[in-house]
């Protein structure tokens, strides 16, 4: 999962060290380049934990960039899918029903290749 940030945060050293106490507590890589943030993640992590790691980088994200816009980017990567993308613009609010739907679309992609690896940023 990827979120697109629309500008750069106020303290940009403060959003990566936020990060990566993040990652070292949920276990999932995640980064900060070029105004996009990215979570990290394959087919066999647990999904409540690849979420419940989203929904802490959105608090985060909100919390550097409040009542802002982003882009929320969800990518499959497989050798039978070649590259299969769904973006969608939210405000930085949390929605369980648009994670679903994304999670819905990912997971239809990766049905339908058989195996393939994925990689995602909370985006943010």
């Amino acid at each position: 999962r990827r979120a697109l940030l629309p500008k750069d945060p106020a303290d940009v050293k403060q959003l990566r060290r936020d990060l990566q106490l993040l990652t070292l507590r949920c276990k999932f890589p995640m980064t900060l380049r070029h105004r996009e943030v990215a979570l990290c993640f394959t087919e066999r992590d647990q999904k409540q934990s690849v979420d419940a790691a989203w929904k802490e980088l959105l608090v985060i994200l909100e919390r550097h960039l409040p009542r802002t816009q982003l882009d929320i980017l969800e990518v499959a990567v497989g050798a039978a899918a070649g590259l299969t993308t769904s973006i969608m613009s939210r405000t930085s609010s949390f929605s369980e029903e648009n994670l679903r739907h994304q999670d819905a679309d990912l997971e239809a992609a990766i049905a339908g290749s058989g195996s393939c690896v994925v990689e995602a940023s909370t985006g943010c």
